[in-house]
């Protein structure tokens, strides 16, 4: 069986103790003599194992613990060295709050790019990926990993890591937003089914009006959770495929489109949410003919446009929406635009332009790309 590998303040406390408690017995023994000195022997050896192999003593400590059935859960302290909570992290894997914990202080060490780069070269970026696909049940802990991805994407190493890692990145980012997705619809539907049985159990057991405000609570935080994942899973995989036409085609590969253009329809009044779906969109089809035809073949345009209509005094949704059809709709001289530019104007294209130039005609880019499509998309 090998030794567990015990935390710094572990090995710190098991050696003080050990100093502490054997220097006055052996000095006890030494001048008593008691069992012929075999106690002076066994503390003196502890003692010298206390002071100069101090971890293979913690080691043996936690070892007898386990063996026990005592189970001794690390801590991470704000002062630990990033290395120090990635082995922690590592060593600890099954343990979610050790994760929760570590990813909260490494993100907290993330400050500037220089340590961004020292993080990315010890690992983090790689165990963070694989702390999505195991946890990817519990949404706050998929937020807190994606927010610490999202601090990396910029980084020209990080992206130049995915290309060369390929879907063993990017499908666990993908899968994790599409389980958090589908949990928050599967939470909601139930919620719909239940919501007059409930009503008539709280009229039978005379449940108060406060204990189902607080179920709706609870379930209006898991949504927001949910909320969250979405809208900064979308900022990562947006970074990521910016600039980058070998992570555009691995995002759809991996079915990130379908999974986007999902979000989009879900959380159709979630304002911010559908701000970075079409901002990922946009990322991902921008200068990449295949990814526009997927685009197209999915209903996407009709998605982006009915968004444009929902949020017509949001700029930022204007912004986005406009870049993705004038992406896809003016000549593009490895497609046909023909059919996409037919599906566009048939779900009211012209007045979602028209829309955003009587309302953001003062942004020059709205203005522009908006007059372009109204002058050559009929």
């Amino acid at each position: 069986m090998a030794l567990p590998r015990a935390q710094p303040h572990v090995t710190s406390a098991v050696s003080t103790i050990g100093i502490i408690a054997s220097a006055p017995i052996c000095g006890i023994e030494w001048g008593a003599w008691h069992y012929d000195g075999a106690l002076f022997y066994i503390f003196l050896a502890l003692g010298l194992l206390a002071l100069f192999a101090p971890r293979i003593l913690a080691s043996v400590y936690l070892l007898v613990a386990e063996l026990l059935g005592f189970r001794i859960r690390p801590r991470i302290r704000p002062s630990d060295s990033p290395s120090s909570v990635l082995t922690t992290m590592q060593l600890h894997f099954d343990d979610p709050k050790i994760q929760m914990d570590g990813l909260r202080s490494l993100l907290a060490s993330a400050i500037n790019e220089p340590s961004k780069e020292s993080l990315l070269r010890l690992g983090v970026f790689r165990h963070t990926v694989e702390v999505l696909e195991v946890y990817q049940k519990y949404p706050p802990l998929v937020l807190r990993g994606l927010q610490l991805l999202l601090a990396f994407v910029s980084l020209p190493a990080a992206k130049v890591v995915v290309e060369e890692r390929g879907s063993d990145f990017v499908a666990p980012i993908v899968r994790a937003m599409q389980f958090t997705l589908d949990q928050d619809r599967e939470n909601q539907e139930q919620a719909d089914l239940s919501t007059q049985e409930e009503a008539g159990l709280a009229e039978t057991k005379g449940c108060t009006q406060e204990e189902g405000s607080q179920d709706a609570s609870l379930r209006g935080r898991m949504a927001k959770a949910s909320a969250d994942v979405q809208r900064v899973g979308c900022m990562v995989i947006g970074a990521l495929a910016d600039g980058s036409n070998d992570i555009k085609t691995m995002v759809v590969d991996e079915g990130f489109l379908q999974l986007a253009l999902e979000v989009l329809h879900w959380y159709q009044l979630h304002e911010g949410v559908s701000e970075w779906v079409l901002w990922s969109i946009f990322n991902t089809t921008f200068a990449h003919a295949s990814n526009k035809v997927e685009l197209h073949r999915k209903g996407g345009l009709v998605d982006v446009i009915s968004a444009m209509k929902r949020f017509q005094d949001a700029l930022r949704v204007q912004q986005h929406g406009m870049g993705i059809l004038y992406n896809c709709l003016m000549v593009d001289v490895k497609l046909d635009v023909s059919s996409m530019r037919k599906a566009a104007l048939s779900h009211g294209l012209k007045a979602a332009l028209e829309s955003a130039v009587e309302k953001h005609g003062t942004a020059k880019i709205v203005e522009s790309m908006a007059t372009a499509m109204l002058r050559e998309v009929h």
